[in-house]
C-alpha cells in the first residue's frame, strides 16, 4: 500500500533539519559551509593569485587601500542514506510500513533538491540507484516496490555495509526492528562518520505485548536463526520480558542521542501524518 497522496502533497514544502557541514554534494538548494559562487555574502578575504579581479571589492579597497574579494556561501545537496531492515523478523506488516516511512522519507529529501540513496538489509544487501531530483520520485518508488524481506542477513550488517557506501556525511535513517543490533557497538560508528542520525524502531503489537500469544507451554521460533526456545508464558513471564523490552529501547535510544540523533518508536498502523508532520517536526528533525 502506497503513501496517501494527501500526505505527500502536504510535505512538498518540508526539508530535513541538519547542520550547513552536511550539505556537501553536488549543487542543490542547501545553504553550505563551503564558499565560492553564490547568492548570499560570507566574508572577505585578501586578493590573491589567480581570484577573479570581478570579485574585488571597491568598498573596501577605498577604506583600506588594500584588495580583497568577497566570498559567498554556495549551496549544496544533503546525502540522505536509507536504510531499510529487510531481515526475516520484518516480513509482512512491519516491512511494508517501513516501506512506506522509506518513501515519505526520499520524497521530501527529493523535493527539497536533496539525493537519496536507499539500502535494504537481508540476505545479499540491495543498494539503489542515487536519486535526485523531483523527476525522480516516481524511480524511487518503482525501486521500493521490488523490495522483499525474509533475507538471512541482519540489520547490523546493513548498517555496517550502508555506512561503507556513504562517502560523505548526511542523514543516515535507519528503519527497522533493530533485533540484532547492538547499539554499543554497531550505532556507535556512525558518530565517527559524522551523520545526523535518525531511528524509525518499527515494533508489532505482540512485541510490545506477546501476552496476546496465550499462556502456558509453548515453542518460540527465532524468525532469523531458526533457533527454538522451550518455555512456558505466563503473567510473570511477560512482566520480565516487557521489562527487558524496555531497558534495550532505552539503550538503543540512549546510544542514538549520544550522538545527538533522533529516536522514534512506531508500529505497522502507526498514523504517518502525526509522525512525520507532528512528531518529527516538533523533534526539529523536519521543517
Amino acid at each position: 500500500m502506497s503513501v496517501a497522496p494527501d500526505l505527500l502533497e502536504r510535505l512538498k514544502s518540508s526539508r530535513f533539519v541538519a547542520a550547513p557541514a552536511l550539505a556537501s554534494g553536488g549543487p542543490g538548494e542547501r545553504r553550505s559551509n563551503a564558499t565560492g559562487a553564490g547568492m548570499e555574502f560570507a566574508s572577505y578575504r585578501t586578493y590573491g593569485a589567480g581570484d577573479d579581479s570581478r570579485h574585488v571589492d571597491p568598498h573596501v579597497y577605498a577604506r583600506t587601500g588594500e584588495f580583497h574579494v568577497r566570498q559567498y556561501f554556495t549551496d549544496r545537496q544533503l546525502t540522505v542514506a536509507v536504510l531499510i531492515d529487510g531481515s526475516a523478523s520484518m516480513a509482512g506488516p512491519k516491512f511494508e510500513a517501513a516501506c512506506r516511512m522509506a518513501e515519505i522519507v526520499g520524497f521530501v529529501a527529493l523535493w527539497a533538491g536533496d539525493r537519496v540513496s536507499m539500502m535494504v538489509s537481508g540476505g545479499a544487501p540491495r543498494l539503489s540507484p542515487r536519486f535526485a531530483g523531483k523527476g525522480r520520485v516516481a524511480e524511487m518508488r518503482a525501486w521500493l516496490a521490488g523490495a522483499e524481506a525474509g533475507g538471512a542477513g541482519s540489520m547490523a550488517e546493513g548498517i555496517a555495509h550502508l555506512r561503507g557506501k556513504t562517502q560523505r556525511p548526511g542523514l543516515f535513517v535507519m528503519i527497522g526492528d533493530f533485533w540484532d543490533v547492538r547499539p554499543q557497538r554497531d550505532v556507535a560508528g556512525l558518530g565517527e562518520d559524522r551523520h545526523a542520525v535518525v531511528a524509525l524502531h518499527v515494533l508489532a503489537a505482540e512485541e510490545l505485548d506477546p501476552s496476546g500469544l496465550g499462556d502456558g507451554e509453548m515453542t518460540l521460533v527465532d524468525g532469523e536463526s531458526g533457533s527454538r526456545c522451550e518455555m512456558t508464558l505466563g503473567a510473570e513471564a511477560v512482566e520480565r520480558y516487557r521489562g527487558a523490552l524496555e531497558a534495550w529501547c532505552d539503550d538503543l535510544r540512549g546510544a542514538i542521542e549520544r550522538l545527538g540523533g533522533r529516536y522514534f518508536r512506531v508500529s505497522p498502523e502507526s498514523d504517518l501524518a502525526a509522525l512525520f508532520l507532528g512528531e518529527l517536526r516538533q523533534a526539529r528533525v523536519l521543517m
